[in-house]
């Protein structure tokens, strides 16, 4: 079994979306556990509703502190050896799960992550990645699995830690061993956005993990707020200069689960 951790924050519009498709669409068994990071605009109530309830196997309420300590919370009170995190604004394509998985079997990565994309007001409307109307449930993709997987979700080794918005873009949706965590640690927690998927895969390269990200993507992101992107764009800046300066730690895996095992 593969924990699936899905951390969301004043997400309600797209969550249902979001969680229908993720466990719809995984194509093999999962157990997912939701982390609420403090949502005030009603995610806390849906989650306990009975519809809600279909759709994942645990639920978490944190106050608000920040993606990476709502990822460090899931993974702190999972207890599989193998960790999928993810975020609760994409779509999740069906086979999403066989796709990481396959390729995480042939034992060449450590690290699998994804591309994605990123669905704005700016990108054209295309046959696979249509901008969409989501208040339409449940929403259905008009992806295909590929005809020849073993070459069309090709995982490559990647160089360079991926940049925000570059395509192919690895986002935080990371398929990755308990035992990494032991050894890297946990994410930093910068308490705003950004920059936490950039540092642990940093992290990983220092430490000679091989990862790669798949040339295929398997979700895409539903935010459409032009503000909401400039405003991740401005953490990520700032977490950057932070972690330059040294202003922020980074969690062992023992403090990760002394500050949140059991605590919720």
């Amino acid at each position: 079994m593969i924990d699936v951790i899905v951390v969301t924050y004043n997400q309600l519009a797209i969550l249902r979306q979001s969680l229908y498709n993720l466990k719809r669409n995984a194509g093999m068994p999962c157990r997912v556990t939701v982390v609420s990071d403090g949502s005030t605009d009603g995610t806390n109530k849906w989650l306990e509703s009975k519809e809600a309830k279909l759709f994942y196997d645990q639920i978490i309420f944190k106050e608000n502190g920040g993606v990476s300590s709502a990822f460090n919370c899931g993974i702190a009170n999972t207890s599989e050896c193998v960790i999928v995190t993810h975020h609760s604004d994409t779509i999740l394509y069906d086979g999403w799960l066989v796709a990481l998985s396959r390729v995480w079997s042939s034992d060449k990565f450590q690290i699998i992550s994804t591309a994605f994309n990123n669905i704005t007001s700016k990108v054209s409307q295309d046959e696979d990645f249509p901008l969409t109307d989501y208040s339409s449930f449940p929403y259905k993709t008009k992806w295909r699995w590929p005809k020849n997987p073993d070459r069309d979700l090709e995982a490559k080794i990647i160089d360079e830690i991926p940049v925000w918005l570059a395509r192919p873009h690895g986002n935080l949706m990371m398929m990755c061993s308990r035992g990494l965590y032991r050894k890297l640690g946990g994410y930093v927690e910068f308490g705003s956005y950004g920059c936490n998927d950039a540092e642990f895969l940093d992290r990983a390269k220092r430490a000679e993990i091989k990862f790669a990200i798949l040339q295929k993507s398997i979700l895409h992101l539903m935010q459409t707020n032009k503000a909401l992107l400039a405003g991740r764009t401005g953490s990520i800046r700032r977490n950057k200069e932070r972690l330059k300066k040294k202003q922020v730690s980074i969690p062992t895996y023992e403090e990760v689960i002394e500050k949140y095992k059991g605590k919720f």
